[in-house]
Order: C-alpha cells, then sequence, then structure tokens
C-alpha cells in the first residue's frame, strides 16, 4: 500500500523539489528593489521597537501584515535580509501551488489537469517572478487563492464553516493589501456562472454564505482601527487611483491605456498560450452529459480575472505589471481546465503544441536570471524598475559590506541620495544586527545632489564621511570636494551607482 501510494504522489514530489529548487537557486542575483527594501527595513524596525513601530506601514498606505510575517523570517539569516525576505514569497508561492491544485480539483480537474496546472505555476514568468521577490503581491495571491477555493466550496455546499474561512482568508488578504478589497467582486459571477445550477433553496445559502464572508472579512481588517494610524490606510489613494473629479475632466481616456498595457503584460508574464487555451476551448463541441456551465467553464474563469482588473483599467493612475498578479488564480485553472477537454476530444497534438511554446517562452524568460541579468526579459516598464533605474539596488550590498570594513578602524557617516526607499533603506537594511552598526551613521539628503547639504558637512570634521548617489540625479563638481571610491553599473547602461569620499573642507 505505501509502495503504490509513493508511486501516486513522486509526480508530486518532483514538482515540490523543482519548484524551491526553481526559487531558491540565485535568489538573490537581483538586488534589492525599492519596494523590498522599505518593507524590509520596517520588518527591522519593528523587531527592534515593536511598541512604537508595529503598525507603522499603516502610515504609508500600506496593512502590516506582510511585514509582521518577514519579522518570522528575518532572523533566519540577519547577514543577508534580502535573502531571508524573498524566502517569504518563495513560501507564499508554493501554497499557491498547491492551493491551485485543490481550486482545479474543486472545478472538476482530473488528476491529470491538476499536474498540468501545478506544471503551469511552476513555469510561467508572472508567478517564478514575483515568487522570488519580497513584495506584497505574492502573498496577496495565496490569501485571495485560499478564499476563492473556499468560496467555491460555499457555491457547492452553502455550508457556512467553508464562508466563515473564506472570510477569515479573505481578511487575511485584506491586511496584505488594500486592493484585495475589489475581490467580492467576482461573487455575482461565481452565483450566476459556475456550474452546477441553484435551486431557490441553495441560491439563498450561497448568498448567505458569500455575505457572511464579507462581515468576517471586514470584521477582521478593521481590527486593525486597534491602532490610531488606521486612516491612513487610504490617505494615499489619490496617488494610484483617479478621483471622481480627475474622471469628469477627461482623465478616463487613461483606461484605455491601461487596457492596453493589461494586454502587454499578459501575454509577455501569462503567456499567450496560456491566454489562447481557454479561447480555443471554447469553440469545441461539448461532451455528452455535459452542461452549458461547464462547457463555458474556462471562459467563464476568464471573465472573474477580467473582473478583478476591472477596477485597474477603469480607476488606475499608476498600475504597474504586479499588480495583476492575483489574475493567476483564475487564468492558470482555465487553461488547465481548456487543456484537459483538448485530451478528451482528441485535439491532444494542438495541446501540446501550445504547452510547449509555452515551455520555450518560459524558458527564455527565465535562463537569463540564472545566467546573466544583461538578457533579461522584461517589459519596458519592469525593465526600469527592476533593472536600470534608481530604484533597482545595483550596488548596495558591494557598498554595505565596504563600508562595514571601512567602520572596523573608526566610525563613519554615510550620507545618501533621498529618504526612503533603495537608499538610504536598501542600505540600512544590511547594518541591523550588525556589529558595526554602532560604528556607522546613514542618513539621506534628498535628490538630486547638487551641493554638500549642511547634514554632510557638519559630519565632515567628526567622522570619515561618504556620500552614496546614482550618477545621473549628481550634479555636484567632485574634482572640488570629494573623491569617487567605487563605481557599480547596472544592466542595459542604466546610470551608475558612486560611493564617494567627502574630503575634508
Amino acid at each position: 500500500m505505501k509502495a503504490s501510494r509513493f508511486r501516486g504522489d513522486w509526480p508530486w514530489i518532483l514538482i515540490g523539489l523543482s519548484y524551491w529548487v526553481s526559487r531558491c537557486l540565485t535568489l538573490t542575483h537581483l538586488p534589492v528593489f525599492a519596494d523590498e527594501a522599505i518593507y524590509i527595513r520596517w520588518a527591522q524596525m519593528m523587531a527592534n521597537d515593536p511598541k512604537q513601530y508595529l503598525f507603522l506601514p499603516m502610515y504609508d498606505g500600506k496593512p502590516p501584515l506582510f511585514m509582521w510575517l518577514l519579522n518570522l523570517f528575518l532572523p533566519l539569516n540577519y547577514g543577508e535580509p534580502l535573502l531571508t525576505a524573498r524566502l517569504l514569497s518563495v513560501t507564499a508561492g508554493f501554497i499557491t501551488l498547491i492551493l491551485l491544485r485543490f481550486i482545479i480539483k474543486a472545478l472538476g480537474g482530473s488528476r491529470q489537469a491538476q499536474l498540468y496546472g501545478a506544471l503551469v505555476y511552476l513555469i510561467l514568468p508572472f508567478t517564478f517572478f514575483h515568487d522570488r521577490m519580497a513584495l506584497i503581491d505574492s502573498l496577496l495571491v495565496t490569501f485571495l487563492s485560499a478564499s476563492f477555493l473556499t468560496l467555491i466550496k460555499v457555491r457547492q455546499t452553502g455550508h457556512w464553516k467553508w464562508a466563515s474561512l473564506a472570510g477569515i482568508f479573505w481578511g487575511l488578504a485584506l491586511m496584505s493589501k488594500t486592493s484585495a478589497l475589489w475581490f467580492p467582486l467576482i461573487m455575482p459571477l461565481m452565483i450566476i456562472c459556475l456550474p452546477e445550477a441553484l435551486d431557490k433553496q441553495s441560491l439563498k445559502r450561497v448568498i448567505g454564505g458569500y455575505m457572511l464572508t464579507g462581515v468576517i472579512g471586514l470584521c477582521l481588517f478593521y481590527s486593525l482601527k486597534m491602532s490610531p494610524l488606521f486612516p491612513f490606510l487610504f490617505n494615499r489613494s489619490a496617488d494610484f487611483s483617479l478621483t471622481l473629479s480627475e474622471i469628469l475632466q477627461g482623465e478616463w481616456r487613461r483606461s484605455g491605456i491601461n487596457g492596453l498595457n493589461l494586454g502587454r503584460y499578459l501575454f509577455w508574464y501569462v503567456t499567450w498560450p496560456v491566454l489562447v487555451l481557454p479561447l480555443v476551448a471554447g469553440f469545441l463541441k461539448p461532451l455528452k452529459k455535459q452542461s452549458l456551465r461547464q462547457r463555458c467553464l474556462p471562459l467563464t474563469l476568464v471573465c472573474l480575472a477580467i473582473s478583478l482588473t476591472l477596477p485597474l483599467i477603469l480607476l488606475g493612475k499608476i498600475v504597474f505589471s504586479r499588480y495583476y498578479l492575483p489574475t493567476i488564480i483564475f487564468l492558470i485553472p482555465a487553461a488547465t481546465l481548456a487543456w484537459e477537454r483538448l485530451q478528451a476530444q482528441r485535439y491532444r497534438i494542438l495541446g501540446w503544441l501550445l504547452t510547449g511554446w509555452l515551455i520555450i517562452q518560459s524558458i527564455w524568460f527565465i535562463y537569463p536570471w540564472y545566467s546573466n541579468l544583461n538578457q533579461a526579459h522584461l517589459p519596458r516598464e519592469d525593465r526600469e524598475q527592476y533593472l536600470t533605474e534608481w530604484s533597482a539596488g545595483f550596488g548596495n550590498r558591494e557598498v554595505a559590506e565596504w563600508l562595514k570594513q571601512a567602520a572596523l578602524t573608526q566610525p563613519i557617516a554615510v550620507a545618501t541620495e533621498g529618504y526612503f526607499g533603495t537608499l538610504p533603506d536598501g542600505l540600512s537594511i544590511y547594518f541591523d544586527h550588525n556589529p558595526s552598526n554602532e560604528q556607522v551613521k546613514i542618513f539621506g539628503v534628498g535628490q538630486p545632489v547638487r551641493e554638500l547639504a549642511d547634514s554632510i558637512k557638519e559630519q565632515v570634521p567628526l567622522k570619515d564621511t561618504f556620500l552614496v548617489v546614482n550618477e545621473h540625479r549628481l550634479s555636484l563638481n567632485l574634482d572640488s570636494c570629494c573623491t569617487l571610491v567605487k563605481r557599480f553599473p547596472r544592466p542595459f547602461g542604466g546610470p551608475a551607482l558612486l560611493l564617494i569620499k567627502v574630503n575634508q573642507i
């Protein structure tokens, strides 16, 4: 019995091992990104002084759950906070992979379909990239996946226990990122479109279950009101979403740009084979005894994904590709169930051809992250964010190591461009719980750097003083006051990070 069970489980064991190897290999090859630096620094501040900083992210409009969980991972290796922080996302991604297996099963997918869905998740560029970044989005997808699975169970059983679980998971998603507020938009479509049809009594139970889900989720989210910073959660909404007055003034035209960008991001990260599979399945003849709802299930899941993106398309002022990551909760099962239908109706060659193209595109995307970041393939906006602009922390770790060595003999002061983000947070994270922490004072002076700020001049007579700045944000004549120590270039000819020693004045 045990041997037979092992033979049945070995594909899942292989997928699990492949997942951890693919995600953990060269996990810090890409340096710290601006948002990662902020989240890690917040988590360190929470750990050092929880009474004062436990709810600090809310001041910047971010719920604190991701940073709270980071505190569980950071002690694993204080010397490399980026590695341990990204392990949180790797873990979240692994849980999502497991949840997607059960989502596909709950939607009627066979064991073969469940394995196929896991394979798609394993190699998909969208999941591969974000599972390896210490960003909130990966954790958000985990909780939304759990919420979707339990909402399916509510739809199938109408049981209040499943509704309670769905509410808890949705509440945790809200405590991770406020954009989860849009997730209930899928509930009406689930009631109307998912198989099987509901009789009047079942419909009442399902609607009641979904209402219970909403109440529990909101109650869990509003538990954050224990902090006086709760009102700040939505203070920055205008930075990312259009207001009614802006829409009336014609900014609604931005939705067209957002829609085009969505299509571009999905074809790049989700790949066109995954997007095409549900459409192909929609034109196949229905299987025997297959209801209309079952036949349209892949397309229904695509509609659920679209409903989740509509607020971003219609109201988004600043929309990054990672905001669309939750769509994989629906698109992977949609492609998987469509692929299974191709197998059942003697269109296996088409199914495997699309799968082959998916594998080729995924390898094309994934390989440079293991070998050479100068060959990484990203959309223009993401290439700027993660590789070529100030937000990409190339040189931060190297500068930190150099400063640690310099601080062994005497105290030093380090001024950086900016006040938060890649600098100075992306530098400060490497000094937390470090013996040289007391010897190094790191502070921001804003950007661009056109002159030596008074805060820098005050330090020069007292300590060896350094300036860390990106070369395209430096308008200072170095020959008159400073000496260039090291230069750290970025891929694709991006501006270099400069380590500069300020001379005695």
